[in-house]
């Protein structure tokens, strides 16, 4: 298919060559439908981009990463242990709980009220006594965890620890109850509870567990 030029075509005049070149251009004809090629100008361009990619000035976009599914926990770990002053013994707890891969610690008589308690990895949770012998929990940070502090008779000492542990929720008492002191947690009188977990230092005596006398709490 062909289209003539806008104007009608027009005769030479020998006498004016600069109207003659111009109906040379009216008069020409041009095939449509004729796919253009790609001038210097665009191959300019994508040589200079390319150069770009070649030389880093542009950065390719990188490949996405696929979140992987979160590992499933198969078993916790918890330590429970009367640490009897953690301010000169922090380092080889840190050290016990990274190599033994501890969830959860469980301290009793921590004596802390001038310690930094913090262990990288975890996080601490101490109680904010003043009079008593101290109590303190610490959580992985791969775990989610609520603490809070039951109402209890003083100066028994008691955190609750809510863990929730591969979509499943469980629940671990940190206690501490003093020697000369009847140990009472009103908390678990209330309440039966699934996946509970009680641990701690109660300074309870029984002859279940190997001691000569038996006392309140160990009744």
């Amino acid at each position: 298919m062909t289209h003539q030029g806008f104007l009608p075509e027009c005769e030479e005049n020998p006498q004016n060559p600069q109207q003659n070149a111009m109906l040379k251009y009216i008069n020409k004809t041009y095939k449509l439908g004729r796919r253009l090629v790609k001038g210097p100008r665009h191959s300019s361009v994508h040589q200079a981009r390319g150069d770009k990619f070649a030389t880093g000035a542009i950065q390719p976009s990188p490949p996405r990463r696929e979140k992987r599914p979160k590992a499933r926990i198969k078993e916790i770990n918890i330590l429970q242990l009367n640490i009897c002053g953690i301010s000169k013994k922090k380092t080889k707890l840190a050290k016990f709980l990274h190599e033994n891969k501890v969830h959860v610690a469980l301290l009793q008589e921590t004596l802390h009220s001038t310690t930094d308690l913090h262990i990288t990895g975890y996080t601490s949770y101490a109680c904010g006594c003043t009079s008593c012998r101290s109590i303190a929990t610490y959580v992985r940070n791969d775990l989610t965890a609520d603490i809070t502090k039951p109402t209890v008779n003083s100066p028994t000492d008691v955190q609750k620890c809510i863990l929730w542990v591969n979509g499943k929720k469980g629940t671990i008492y940190n206690v501490y109850n003093p020697p000369t002191n009847t140990c009472r947690i009103d908390d678990l009188q209330k309440n039966i509870y699934h996946n509970t977990i009680l641990a701690g230092d109660f300074n309870g005596h029984s002859l279940l567990w190997g001691y000569q006398d038996t006392n309140n709490t160990g009744k």
